[in-house]
């Protein structure tokens, strides 16, 4: 309700291109999927009345399960694809090389927790949340509540099953495990980033283990390989 067609003439283009079916209303828009995966959509972001870099990030995660390839190059600001490693996380195949993004669509997303690292992120790892197998925990929705106002609302008037959270179990879940080497083997840092935004760094004399399945994180068909312990 209160959408301009004639202001959103370029998303509209994409979503039509993908095998969307956008109708003009009265009062509105309506917007309709037609069964089946979305086709891949090549497009670069530009100056109104172009392809706003603002629906970039959610463009790139519809195109996530595109049927094809996608090309997405981001010719207005610089270091706006912070949210590819985020996606894939869902499992999500992005390849970025400086301001494009090749993006190989999957059949399906599996949910896992991910970190909201800007405002157009937030919404993108939403939507793509949506899409995925299981539950998606967006972390660090604070940017999303600079520029969306009662979102997880709207979203679930349209049937969609999403809530905030505030559990400790949530902001404790590990985002991403590393390890830094001493200068002077062995031994280095274990870095270990927590969904809340905390960080635990162990100092480490030496490491002899094998990284198994440690929870939700490593959930994903990007699951590293391993031996049995």
């Amino acid at each position: 309700q209160g959408a301009r067609f004639d202001h959103l003439a370029a998303l509209i283009k994409f979503l039509r291109d993908a095998g969307v079916t956008v109708e003009a209303l009265g009062s509105g828009l309506r917007i309709r999927r037609n069964g089946g995966r979305l086709a891949p959509v090549d497009f670069s972001t530009e100056p109104y009345p172009g392809f706003p870099t603002d629906l970039q990030a959610q463009a790139m995660a519809l195109m996530c399960m595109a049927d094809g390839q996608s090309r997405i190059k981001e010719t207005i600001f610089e270091n706006r694809f912070m949210h590819a490693p985020e996606l894939a996380r869902l499992g999500a195949q992005i390849a970025v090389h400086g301001n494009e993004a090749i993006v190989t669509g999957v059949p399906k997303l599996i949910g896992a927790p991910v970190m909201a690292t800007d405002l157009r992120a937030s919404v993108s790892l939403v939507v793509a949340g949506l899409a995925a197998e299981g539950e998606t925990i967006v972390n660090r929705v604070y940017h999303l509540d600079r520029g969306f106002e009662n979102l997880e609302a709207k979203l679930a008037g349209c049937g969609a099953h999403v809530a905030r959270t505030h559990e400790a179990e949530a902001l404790a879940a590990v985002l991403q495990v590393g390890f830094t080497p001493a200068e002077e083997p062995p031994g280095g840092t274990v870095q270990v980033v927590l969904a809340g935004g905390g960080e635990i760094a162990v100092e480490v004399e030496c490491l002899d283990a094998l990284l198994m399945d440690i929870g939700a994180p490593w959930r994903t068909p990007r699951r590293p390989d391993h031996e049995d312990a």
